[in-house]
């Protein structure tokens, strides 16, 4: 008798898993808020659950407390904002629609800080013009040049 039952169980519970046991939902698992420093590359993902067939997707960005607006072009499940600038701060949400209805992320926040974009060879010469300044090896002439023991930069 109890093999019987196990047999059966085992048998259905393989077959379109996820589908038909739940509603269909958007789900956010990464941070919130997402932080950035402006000029970096942001992704935030949303994870479909319990879908049927495809997904349309569309991102949108609260405006003010009641408004919102649709972002043109952002119509995957990862809204990418690249670079992302001091004025992308705000909250997002996406929509999703498949053939069961219509699913609503969370809200998610991105709070973007103020940065500089420097690449590396800019940083190290940088570095080695201010510990050259402050050891004295280079001085800066009035006729506009930068002067050091070798002669003029």
């Amino acid at each position: 008798e109890g093999e019987g039952e196990g047999e059966g169980e085992g048998e259905g519970e393989g077959e379109g898993e996820g589908e038909g046991e739940g509603l269909f939902a958007l789900l956010y698992n990464g941070s919130d808020p997402v932080h950035a420093v402006s000029g970096d590359r942001v992704e935030i993902t949303v994870i479909p659950v319990n879908y049927t067939g495809l997904i349309d997707f569309q991102w949108y960005r609260f405006r003010d407390a009641k408004k919102y607006e649709l972002i043109p072009d952002a119509h995957e499940e990862t809204l990418v904002l690249d670079p992302v600038y001091y004025d992308d701060k705000g909250s997002y949400y996406c929509v999703g629609i498949d053939q069961s209805g219509e699913a609503t992320s969370p809200i998610i926040t991105l709070e973007v800080v103020w940065g500089l974009a420097l690449s590396g060879r800019a940083v190290v010469a940088a570095a080695v013009l201010l510990l050259s300044v402050a050891l004295g090896r280079v001085r800066f002439s009035r006729r506009g040049g930068i002067r050091c023991r070798h002669g003029i930069l």
